[in-house]
């Protein structure tokens, strides 16, 4: 992979779980693992849509970057100020160089 394509920076956060002193209740959260890894970010598609009588919106990205990173699936992707949950982790078939993720910001999928 050229250096030329990573030309784009992001963050990776950690999601972190934590217990509420007073009420007990479980807080999610998300704590900083990465910051500004060099990536080229592509969009994929975007869509509109009507659920539970509000529009709502999703968009979908690809991003690559260079192996060697403990990236997870529950982490989460922050770019230009925007927060991108992880779909799936591709690894490079061929030379082990680089990862891919597949990403989308909006709605979540599960749940």
């Amino acid at each position: 992979m050229k250096a030329g394509r990573l030309r784009h920076y992001i963050d990776i956060e950690a999601r972190s779980i934590t217990q509420d002193p007073v009420t007990g209740a479980a807080v999610e959260s998300h704590v900083s693992k990465y910051d500004l890894v060099p990536a080229e970010f592509v969009f994929l598609s975007g869509k509109e849509f009507l659920s539970s009588q509000q529009v709502r919106s999703e968009v979908r990205a690809r991003i690559t970057v260079r192996s060697g990173l403990d990236i997870l699936p529950t982490d989460r992707v922050i770019y230009l100020g925007k927060a991108y949950n992880i779909e799936a982790i591709l690894p490079d078939p061929t030379f082990a160089r680089h990862d891919t993720l597949m990403v989308s910001e909006g709605v979540r999928s599960d749940g």
